[in-house]
């Protein structure tokens, strides 16, 4: 079953998004790129403390491959 979409934002709401949808944007391009390229869409582990020991792990390897094609 669907659930409805929430109403329109208006107003000052609107506002405030327009201003943050820059920074959200720089943020969110590398949060698309570990789900579609290192598969961050579901977790490898169960619990916490080995998934937050894989994601610097995970981000260290996006940070060498971004390192490399810079270089280049």
């Amino acid at each position: 079953m669907l659930r409805p979409c929430a109403p329109p934002v208006g107003g000052l709401a609107a506002l405030g998004n327009a201003a943050l949808a820059p920074a959200r944007a720089q943020v969110e391009r590398p949060l698309g790129a570990r789900k579609r390229s290192y598969g961050w869409r579901r977790v490898r582990y169960r619990g916490l403390l080995r998934n937050g020991a894989h994601l610097p792990l995970l981000c260290a390897t996006m940070n060498l491959r971004r390192a490399e094609r810079l270089r280049a």
